[in-house]
């Protein structure tokens, strides 16, 4: 649907609305009148938000209305979200890419990088373990955690570590 003018959406956003509270009323019979209905509004400029509003002030609760509304524009296409899950991969993972790209080659850098991050998980949950038995707490360079110097790698891991960036 295309965006229309603030005049078309003057005479046109009321009547959808009170199509959409008559969809609202019978829900379970009207859930196909209820998609076109809110993505016409949604075409026509009316935010979730206001929608979501809409559904809260005829008598349904507001978690409710988010979830369903979210899943009827969903399913027309319209996302709030950009589409991929997980966290967001920062500069410094890149640059670290980069370099073990260049160093070792997008072949090996794949197992080198998973066999890293083993490493570096093992040799923090060992520097945890020893910073509790102190009692101490963490060491800090300057305040940061960033800056502290890890735990000497145990030789079994070591030994680990070379054997499966040659696999």
């Amino acid at each position: 649907m295309g965006r229309f003018s603030a005049t078309e959406l003057d005479w046109r956003e009321p009547a959808l609305k009170a199509k959409y509270f008559e969809c609202l009323g019978a829900l379970e019979t009207n859930a196909t009148n209820l998609r076109q209905v809110v993505s016409r509004l949604a075409g026509l400029g009316t935010s979730r938000k206001t929608l979501v509003q809409w559904g809260v002030d005829f008598g349904y609760s507001r978690g409710y209305m988010r979830s369903l509304i979210s899943s009827l524009l969903c399913s027309t296409g319209s996302r709030s979200r950009r589409p991929g899950a997980g966290r967001r991969v920062t500069a410094e993972v890149f640059e670290i890419v980069t370099l073990i790209n260049e160093q070792y080659g997008w072949v090996r850098a794949p197992r080198l990088l998973r066999s890293a991050s083993r490493v570096a998980a093992a040799q923090a949950k060992a520097r945890l373990a020893q910073e509790v038995s102190s009692n101490s707490g963490p060491e800090l360079i300057n305040g940061d955690p960033e800056t502290s110097s890890p735990p000497p790698l145990p030789a079994s891991l070591a030994a680990s570590a070379v054997r499966a960036s040659h696999s």
